[in-house]
């Protein structure tokens, strides 16, 4: 199932819209293996974090022609830069 940059983009766009006025503690993992905690809005829930993780990985696997093998780096690829892109 194939998914157009346009839908993939109106979905991250229109998720990152409902921006709730709450506030909330995030534990994110440093390179050092350790966990510290970081305060953040919620800007998006955890299912819209997850379908654009989603989104993101499909996105990654298809600009390498879906070769099998490395969907785990595909996944923690599409992690990093969604998490990236909701805490700027």
């Amino acid at each position: 199932m194939a998914r157009s940059n346009q839908e993939t983009s109106a979905s991250k766009t229109s998720a990152s819209k409902e921006v709730s006025s709450k506030s909330s503690t995030k534990p994110v993992k440093t390179k050092q293996n350790s966990t510290k905690t970081i305060q953040t809005e919620e800007i998006v829930s955890t299912e819209q974090r997850l379908q654009m993780i989603r989104d993101t990985a499909y996105n990654i696997a298809e600009q390498r022609g879906f070769t099998p093998g490395n969907e785990h780096t595909d996944w923690l690829q599409a992690e990093t830069r969604v998490d990236a892109l909701l805490l700027k």
